[in-house]
C-alpha cells in the first residue's frame, strides 16, 4: 500500500546517513584522544607533585635534625658556662636606680 511505502521512506530518511556516522566516529575519536591526553597530563602532574613532596619531606627531616643538634649544643653550652655576671661597676648604679624607682621617679634625669 501507498501508506506502507510512505512510512518506509520516512523511516529510511530518519536513519543517519553514512556521512553522519563518519562525522560521529571522527568526533568520538577526537574526544577519546582528548580524554587520553588529559589523563596523561594528570598522571604527569601527580608524579611531579609526588616528587616535590618527597623533596620537601626530606628537607623538613634535615631541618628537624639540625634543630635537634642545635638545641643539644645550646643545652651543652649553657651547662658548661655559668650565666654572665653583672659588671661590678654596674651593680651600684642598678641598686641606685631600683631605689629611686621604688621612691618615685626623680625630677632630674640620670
Amino acid at each position: 500500500s501507498k501508506e506502507h511505502v510512505d512510512e518506509m521512506l520516512h523511516l529510511q530518511q530518519s536513519f543517519p546517513t553514512e556521512s553522519d556516522c563518519q562525522g560521529l566516529r571522527v568526533a568520538l575519536n577526537a574526544s577519546k584522544s582528548r580524554q587520553q591526553s588529559l589523563e596523561e597530563q594528570q598522571v604527569l602532574l601527580e608524579r611531579s607533585w609526588a616528587e616535590e613532596k618527597a623533596v620537601l619531606e626530606k628537607e623538613l627531616a634535615r631541618l628537624r635534625s639540625r634543630e635537634t643538634t642545635l638545641m643539644l649544643q645550646l643545652k651543652q653550652t649553657n651547662s658548661e658556662s655559668p650565666p654572665p655576671k653583672i659588671e661590678e661597676s654596674a651593680q651600684p648604679r642598678c641598686r641606685a636606680m631600683a631605689q629611686m624607682l621604688s621612691q618615685g621617679l626623680p625630677s632630674t634625669p640620670l
